[in-house]
């Protein structure tokens, strides 16, 4: 599957985060720049209600938080690089070093896992992830996720 229309450099970030709380609300605010304020504001609920229910680590460093809401068009993806880790509560108790956030149309739920599912696939990909973890900057970090 073809993610560089889902996923691009405005959509994704190096930095430092306190807490899982934090990488979430900045890759929600990525992705919800140019949506109205209330889509953007129940994607941020619906992500958080999500890890309250369940962590979205998936170990080895890597989390796939997700949500699907109304008034999204096509599906968007952000990335986040943190560069010091993030605790996540990760099954294996390693902290997360590589966040990919996706956001789905609320009636699209079979596209959803199939993104859902092509992004898990990209991210088990340990030569990926060496390539992300190595990027100096957000347009490379996608690049490494996008790039066959």
């Amino acid at each position: 599957m073809d993610l560089s229309l889902a996923c691009h450099a405005d959509w994704a970030l190096i930095a430092r985060f306190p807490d899982r709380a934090a990488v979430l609300d900045r890759l929600v605010d990525l992705l919800g720049r140019d949506l109205p304020p209330a889509t953007t504001a129940g994607f941020r609920q619906a992500v958080h209600d999500r890890e309250r229910v369940t962590t979205t680590a998936l170990g080895g460093g890597i989390a796939i938080p997700h949500a699907r809401i109304g008034g999204v068009g096509a599906v968007r993806i952000a990335l986040a690089l943190a560069e010091d880790g993030v605790a996540f509560d990760a099954r294996d108790g390693q902290p997360v070093r590589l966040v990919a956030m996706l956001m789905s149309r609320e009636e699209d739920h079979g596209g959803h896992l199939r993104h859902l599912a092509a992004v898990a696939a990209r991210l088990a990909d340990r030569g990926r992830r060496e390539r992300m973890l190595a990027a100096s900057d957000p347009a490379a970090l996608v690049r490494a996720f996008v790039d066959p």
